[in-house]
This record gives C-alpha cells, structure tokens and sequence, in this order.
C-alpha cells in the first residue's frame, strides 16, 4: 500500500478536527499516526504522519507555524461565528472560561481576529509558496458529504497514489456519522449527545452584533472560502 506522506494538520479549534480524524483513522487503520504539535512531545510529533496543530501563536499576533514550501498542509476551517460559538462553550466546558455574557464579550473579538489570521494564512495568502501541497476543508463541507471529503483527504494524503476501497470508506463514515460527541471526555464515555448542526441564533448570547460581524466579512472572508451566510433573513 502507499505510505501516508507526512501531513500537518492546520485547523482552527472546532471545525472537525475529531471528526476528520476518526473517519480518517477507520479507513487507515495503523497506517495513519497521530500526533498533535501543541500537547505532544516532540518525538511523538516525529514520529507522527498525520499532525494536528492549530496555530495558536496566531491568537498572540504572531505569525505562527513557519510554512515549509516542500511541505503538505491539510487545513480545516469553518463558519466564523460557529467557529466562535463552539471554542467559547469548549473553554467554558473545560472551566478555562465563565458561562457570562462578559466573557463571551471579551473573548469574541479575539477569537475573530485569530480566525481571520487563520484563515488568511493558510486559504487566501497569494503569496503561499506553490510548491507547498495544500488541501483547504471547511467544516461545512465535511458534514454535509463526508464520504467525498474523507475520500478526497485519502487521495491528498497518499498523494493520489491509493485506489480507495470503498466499502472501508462506507464503514469509516458509517461509524462516525449521525449523533455525535462534542467533547473527547463524552466520547471516551460512548456518549454521543448532539444529532443536529449548530444553530448561530440558538447561542445564548445572540444580539443583533453578530448579523453586523457576518456581513462584514463576506467580501473579504466568507466568499472567497466558499462559506455561506448563516443570519441572513
């Protein structure tokens, strides 16, 4: 079989990483090895073919992971608002944050800044290095056709090299769509809590701020990545 050639795995916090990943990892199997650049030591980043990091020193400004034109990227984005909704509740699941509305104030226009960062660096900088192999997938796109993602992300990350068997892949989607887990401790304890898509203006700490974000980055952000609008009546 072709090896997995060494990918690192750029993804903004909450947009699918786990998910991506658990389907990946059905399909492969030992093959794909798993490491994560901001918690793993780093012998276990080398050893690793399949590198979760994402990208934080962008959050403090900094221009973040250094971009090596021979290396492949497989970046993983999503809506920015969702995006900011699910990694505010995941600081506040994991104490890092209060469930305020002050909070939720603070930590918005950062949380923004960094996705902007993130997604500027990785999907729409012209001045990315060609030679660099980069495969963009938003979040969008993963739960609405995750057997073309998945198989798209196989292809990317054999380099084009694997015949895809599709039963596996079946089996690899099978197993992880439908309810799933928000958190890793609900799924270490086989809860599967959430069947449905996040809904921007079910989040406690809707007002009419966010319609202004969204609408702001549109031109800029949102057509470019191919996300569509989500407050727009």
């Amino acid at each position: 079989m072709p090896p997995i050639l060494r990918t690192l795995n750029p993804c903004y916090p909450r947009s699918g990483h786990r998910f991506l990943r658990n389907m990946s990892k059905a399909y492969f199997g030992p093959r794909l090895i798993f490491g994560k650049a901001h918690t793993d030591t780093n012998d276990v980043v080398a050893e690793a073919n399949y590198v979760k990091d994402h990208d934080f020193d962008l959050m403090k400004g900094n221009t973040g992971i250094p971009i090596t034109p021979a290396a492949q990227y497989l970046v993983q984005y999503r809506h920015p608002l969702e995006s900011v909704q699910s990694f505010f509740e995941f600081q506040v699941h994991h104490k890092q944050l209060q469930d305020t509305r002050e909070h939720w104030q603070m930590f918005l226009p950062k949380a923004l800044e960094y996705w902007k960062g993130f997604v500027f660096k990785w999907c729409l900088d012209p001045n990315l290095p060609s030679s660099c192999r980069v495969h963009a997938l938003s979040y969008g796109n993963l739960y609405t056709n995750p057997h073309k993602s998945v198989a798209d992300v196989i292809d990317f990350l054999t380099a084009g090299r694997e015949e895809i068997d599709t039963k596996k892949l079946d089996h690899a989607v099978e197993k992880f769509t439908g309810d799933f887990a928000r958190y890793v401790d609900q799924e270490a304890k086989g809860t599967r809590p959430v069947s449905q898509l996040r809904d921007i203006r079910t989040f406690r700490y809707f007002d009419d701020t966010l319609p202004e974000i969204e609408r702001s980055l549109v031109q800029e952000y949102l057509n470019p990545l191919g996300l569509d609008q989500k407050l727009v009546d």
